[in-house]
């Protein structure tokens, strides 16, 4: 199964939507990158519940449970799908991001042999790995 099994088709399109906002948030330059998916999941699940409780006969507190269990789940899961074509675009262009694999900081440093280390004053855990010497 994938994810897009567990997705009502009606909500689907809301994926879409959510990733031309991501795509918008990113270009204006309003808020830092890391927080768009919080924003997406934000919207998502705000979209969903809309669309759930508008749909849907809710008459006791059950119904009431079962529509906002939906709904979260439901924006969850399109923002997820958003976040995952994203990343899948940008995978496919080779422009994959490798920020943060070091360390805290984003910062690396290649050490002449293809390997990264920090370069923060912090020892990389690898260093501290002895290597079996030749006999």
């Amino acid at each position: 199964m994938e994810l897009v099994d567990y997705i009502k088709p009606e909500l689907a399109v809301v994926s879409v939507v959510l990733y031309f906002l991501g795509v918008g948030i990113k270009k204006s330059g309003l808020t830092d990158c890391k927080y768009i998916p919080l924003i997406n999941g934000a919207v998502g699940i705000l979209i969903c519940m809309l669309y759930v409780f508008a749909t849907s006969s809710v008459e006791g507190g059950k119904d009431v449970a079962l529509a906002i269990f939906t709904g979260l789940t439901q924006g969850v899961m399109v923002a997820g799908l958003s976040t995952y074509v994203h990343q899948m675009i940008k995978q496919m262009r080779g422009t994959g991001e490798t920020k943060n694999e070091g360390n805290s900081s984003g910062k690396t440093n290649n050490d002449g042999n293809g390997e990264k280390s920090a370069v923060d004053g912090q020892a990389d855990v690898s260093d501290e790995i002895q290597k079996p010497q030749e006999k």
